[in-house]
């Protein structure tokens, strides 16, 4: 959450993140933060074959949807959703936007009942709670 909250501050401050920016000094910070993190959470970490299609171009809507409806829907696999995710991302080098990916993800996370979580995840609820997380980051 760390993390997600410095990445939003750096958006809505009007700083240019740090993956397409000019400065390479803003740049260089972000692959040691993944590194770090990725030891902290005791989780493997493998660069991106394509680190700026994945992450600024594709993005993680879909992904971040799904775990804002498991935070409402099932809260107690909140953590292992996050953590299949990242390493769907992060060690296997998985697009975070396809559904069959993300199916996969809540599987490994022994989500109960992942058809309820996939189809909650496109509604409104959904949203408005990423949003709030969103807000609530800021």
């Amino acid at each position: 959450k760390q993390w997600y909250q410095r990445r939003v501050a750096i958006t809505v401050g009007g700083n240019i993140s740090p993956g397409p920016c000019a400065d390479v000094f803003k740049g260089s910070l972000f692959f040691p933060d993944v590194q770090r993190t990725s030891e902290m959470m005791e989780l493997p970490y493998k660069p991106l074959k394509d680190f700026e299609k994945s992450v600024f171009i594709k993005g993680s809507l879909p992904t971040q949807k799904t775990l804002a409806a498991c935070q409402i829907l099932y809260p107690d696999y909140m953590e292992q959703l996050t953590r299949q995710s990242w390493l769907g991302l992060y060690s296997h080098d998985m697009d975070m936007t396809d559904k069959g990916n993300i199916l996969q993800f809540a599987e490994a996370a022994q989500i109960p009942d992942v058809d309820k979580l996939l189809e909650f995840s496109v509604g409104n609820e959904a949203k408005q709670q990423l949003i709030s997380n969103t807000t609530e980051a800021l």
